[in-house]
């Protein structure tokens, strides 16, 4: 009897992880949605949100989320900072790219965090993006303290706010589904 239960069990389970790897694409009000959650943390969502401007859906915002059960006290200053990161490997001349904290707030037994890293042409950088399998992210430590960098945090290190610093997403059918979310957000 326990080998049949463990068996229907995992037949339950990889049914869920199979749903789980495909994207969502949703429409609320004016923000059409295409996301994804992360391998590393569930939870953690890699997301492009366009939105219907003069009758077109051109630019997309490319946003990702972390979860953090570190609980430090001041995680609120992050709020609208910029912070290193390592993106798949890339850096630029001063080793790292960054990415604004948008939005924060408690969620479970931590805080959510919320990163955009720009605004891009749809179909750009779709396409820059498409060459990947993976959107592989962790977030740096600040390995240039001295370099000015407007609304940056001085010294910053990831461990102080974060228990897991990296996630990764699969890019496996990112075109078709940007391409039902711009169809989507066009109506």
């Amino acid at each position: 009897m326990f080998k049949f239960v463990l068996i229907i069990y995992l037949f339950l389970f990889s049914l869920v992880s199979a749903d789980e790897k495909q994207w969502v694409v949703e429409k609320d009000k004016n923000i059409t949605t295409v996301s994804m959650n992360g391998d590393v943390q569930h939870g953690d969502v890699l997301m492009f949100w366009l939105k219907k401007v003069d009758g077109k859906c051109d630019t997309v915002s490319h946003v990702f989320t972390f979860y953090s059960a570190k609980n430090n006290p001041n995680i609120e200053i992050l709020k609208d900072k910029i912070i290193p990161i390592n993106i798949k490997g890339e850096t630029y001349n001063d080793g790292n790219v960054y990415a604004q904290i948008s939005y924060l707030s408690e969620f479970l037994m931590g805080h959510r965090i919320y990163f955009s890293i720009g605004v891009y042409n749809i179909n750009e950088h779709i396409n820059y993006l498409s060459k990947h399998k993976s959107f592989d992210v962790t977030i740096s430590d600040d390995h240039y303290p001295n370099k000015e960098i407007d609304n940056s945090i001085k010294n910053f290190k990831a461990d102080d706010y974060f228990d897991i610093k990296n996630n990764s997403w699969s890019l496996n059918g990112l075109k078709e589904a940007i391409q039902k979310g711009r169809e989507l957000c066009l109506t």
